[in-house]
């Protein structure tokens, strides 16, 4: 089954981390800057399992990229002979939308309606131009050959975020890149706004350890279930020291410690990675603890090579852009490996 997915500018290599961490048989097809098309052998049928990505689509029909209108009745013809997923029952109608490199874009009316008929003869639904309903989208990409069409998967509406935080589909891609297991235990010492931790309570984890010297500060505008959520603990505490966390049992550290770089961390950065990389040393399991960091591209040598003194492999490193500034994501853990430099 072929998929598209839209994701924010610059995080591609993260994103496909992510999907071959979470998805069996994945395989890519095209790809752009902010977009992949492949195919899995996982079916994807809600956008909860690709929480990284802005829009998800299951791909229905494709044809060659001609002119617009005739690419568009092609794509009703075929639609006569495509098997649509299963519409959420709260849906009373559907609208049809075409969106061609990068921007929604008019078609004739003769072409869309065909298509509109074609859609609505298949899942029993009127047509509803405005409104909330099931979204069905003509899609064409920069350098992509063919034209898509596509179901897209409902998006769950997400609270605001607290100033300064990562954004749900980040948290989300460096949550799957960690790969977590079925009942391991996460931390994210540098907890913030709790984005991280909040996006692990959709993973496999049995625990989940939020901890931050500012949670009072943060606590107020936090999601209700990271409160509330038996897996979740939540501790005012310093990263270096975490007198409430147990030696060797952290599974999987995942965090976006301080940049230093629009605020101080009262030492030198060289010394605050010490300090950081042996206070993961303390707390991951000793055959399996492993990690992944968001760190700014002007301080990643420094901490990947505090991570290396503890005896830590970084086994990759993806270039991503946060907000427009480059940063790294060091992945890795107390294993071996050669390390793969993604990204640069």
């Amino acid at each position: 089954m072929a998929y598209l997915i839209q994701f924010v500018a610059g995080t591609q290599e993260l994103v496909r981390a992510s999907l071959a961490g979470a998805l069996k048989g994945f395989r890519v097809i095209h790809a752009d800057d902010s977009s992949l098309l492949f195919d899995a052998t996982t079916q994807i049928t809600t956008h909860a399992q690709v929480p990284f990505a802005n829009n998800a689509f299951v791909v229905l029909a494709s044809t060659p990229r001609r002119e617009l209108g005739r690419s568009v009745r092609d794509l009703a013809a075929q639609a006569n002979r495509a098997t649509f997923p299963p519409v959420p029952r709260n849906q009373r109608g559907f609208r049809v939308m075409v969106h061609v490199d990068g921007k929604l874009t008019p078609v004739d009316r003769g072409g869309k309606v065909a298509l509109e008929r074609a859609i609505s003869s298949r899942i029993r639904l009127p047509v509803e131009a405005r409104g909330s309903g099931q979204e069905y989208w003509v899609i064409g990409r920069k350098n992509l050959k063919t034209l898509l069409l596509c179901a897209r998967l409902p998006k769950p509406k997400r609270p605001d975020r607290q100033a300064g935080s990562l954004s749900p589909e980040l948290a989300a891609m460096l949550v799957a890149a960690a790969r977590i297991r079925k009942g391991e235990t996460l931390l994210d010492p540098f907890g913030g706004s709790g984005a991280l931790t909040e996006a692990a309570i959709e993973s496999p984890a049995g625990a989940l350890l939020y901890s931050d010297t500012d949670l009072k500060t943060y606590l107020p505008g936090m999601p209700r279930q990271l409160k509330t959520n038996r897996q979740v603990k939540l501790l005012d505490e310093d990263a270096v020291d975490l007198p409430s966390v147990s030696s060797r049992s952290v599974d999987v550290i995942v965090t976006d410690p301080p940049w230093g770089e629009f605020a101080g961390v009262g030492e030198s950065y060289a010394d605050f990675a010490t300090r950081i990389a042996g206070s993961f040393d303390r707390v991951l399991d000793r055959d399996t603890g492993r990690f992944v960091v968001l760190i700014a591209r002007r301080q990643s040598a420094i901490f990947a090579g505090a991570l290396r003194q503890r005896g830590f492999a970084i086994t990759e490193t993806i270039g991503i852009l946060v907000n427009g500034h480059p940063a790294d994501v060091l992945i890795g853990g107390r294993q071996s490996g050669k390390t793969r430099q993604a990204g640069h």
